[in-house]
């Protein structure tokens, strides 16, 4: 990468292609690939999770049977997985890697393309491609379901920049009937696109919930629905072993023995909502540059997610792959104050590590020490910071235009 004002064979060991940056992609799937053929149930979430889910579907048995396990998701994804399910048990698991790979590489490309800023050159956007793959490979390589989460959401903040707003408002509302939490994403743009985006997202999020009805007995979608919020609403692991806990801002507020109990907790979740969304109401309003502005409201989004959100697992941290390695490199390219390379950097440096430590018998010592969230509140402190500039100078222009308005008055 060429740092801004700098001559262009300043940093010529820097340079990257994006072929070369596809080759890299491709040697990585090729492994990926590869190690599910010769181990397919070593690291492998399909058998385990995802093929019965879709046979209890196609089978009309209960979806929901056990608390905190795959069956977080909505009735339509079980649908959804039955053509994976009824394929014998190696070809499914692999249909569902490729399908699961193509879906998050092509969702990334379009995002660099349509989202990442234009002025961007081709050896900073083939190392955003790059800084990506370090946390993303963790959930391509177990198959996780948080790769169709992310694809979904790169696909729909894609689609805004592109005003494809009916699409933008399906992959949304796709992704929030994988987790729920995914919908954060998809009020914070109806907030923001209310004509746009608000009612197409509404409808999109209807019609993925009534589609279920025709797939199987109603009667049993209906139960099956009601057995999805109970055992949502059950699946409490706010005091679990810090082992085993979820990897956000509560596990850190435990391991600090911090005097907050769970009500204060939740009262903290939906403050640090309210204050993205204000962030983000203020930037558009201030005049943010759409391909900027739009990074930064899916960055802020994920970084709720995985920080205050409901339910974030270790492999959850996918979400902030795309976001990570943008920051990277316009902070490395000038584009950002130079500080913000400081965060970025040791934030980078704590998500290679516990990818790393998970491979080892160490992995779960080193999760329990909430090495991901203090790296993700790294990242919002960025994002935080870049955003808050333009929400000042709106309240400025507002408060100008108040004195002007009284003046005249």
């Amino acid at each position: 990468m060429r740092l801004k004002n700098t001559p262009p064979h300043a940093n010529k060991q820097w340079r990257l292609s994006l072929p070369a940056a596809w080759l890299v992609w491709s040697i990585v799937i090729a492994a990926i690939l590869t190690r599910g053929v010769l181990w397919p149930h070593r690291n492998n979430c399909f058998p385990t999770h995802y093929r019965p889910a879709g046979l209890n579907w196609l089978a009309g048995i209960d979806l929901y049977q056990v608390t905190a396990d795959t069956c977080r998701y909505s009735p339509l994804i079980h649908a959804l997985l039955v053509p994976f399910s009824i394929a014998p048990d190696l070809l499914g698991s692999a249909l569902w890697r490729v399908t699961e790979i193509a879906c998050f590489v092509a969702a990334l490309a379009w995002w660099l393309r349509a989202v990442c800023p234009a002025k961007l050159n081709a050896t900073e956007r083939a190392w955003i491609l790059v800084l990506a793959i370090p946390l993303a490979i963790g959930s391509l390589n177990n198959a996780q379901s948080n790769v169709f989460v992310i694809a979904s959401l790169l696909t729909g903040i894609a689609a805004v920049g592109e005003g494809r707003w009916n699409l933008a408002a399906a992959a949304i509302a796709f992704a929030s009937l994988f987790k729920i939490y995914p919908a954060a994403l998809g009020l914070l743009l109806t907030a923001l696109y209310p004509r746009k985006f608000g009612a197409r997202f509404f409808i999109a999020v209807a019609i993925g919930m009534a589609l279920p009805f025709a797939l199987q007995h109603p009667d049993y979608v209906a139960h099956q629905y009601a057995r999805w919020f109970a055992n949502i609403a059950a699946d409490d692991r706010s005091q679990w072993d810090f082992s085993e806990a979820y990897r956000d801002v509560w596990l850190l507020i435990r391991l600090a023995h911090l005097p907050f109990g769970r009500a204060i907790y939740e009262t903290i979740q939906i403050a640090a909502g309210c204050g993205i969304a204000i962030i983000c109401l203020a930037m558009r309003s201030g005049g943010k540059q759409s391909r900027d502005f739009l990074n930064q409201v899916l960055g802020l989004s994920v970084c709720w997610m995985t920080l205050f959100g409901p339910a974030t697992e270790s492999s959850t941290y996918i979400l902030l792959s795309p976001t990570l390695a943008w920051l990277l490199v316009v902070s490395w390219s000038g584009e950002l104050p130079h500080w913000t390379r400081v965060p970025l950097t040791l934030s980078a440096v704590l998500f290679v590590g516990t990818v790393i430590a998970v491979a080892t018998p160490y992995g779960r010592k080193l999760l329990a020490l909430g090495t991901q969230p203090v790296a993700g509140l790294l990242i919002l402190l960025v994002l935080v910071a870049s955003g808050l500039p333009s929400a000042v100078s709106w309240r400025q222009k507002r408060a100008v235009v108040a004195a002007v308005s009284s003046v005249h008055g």
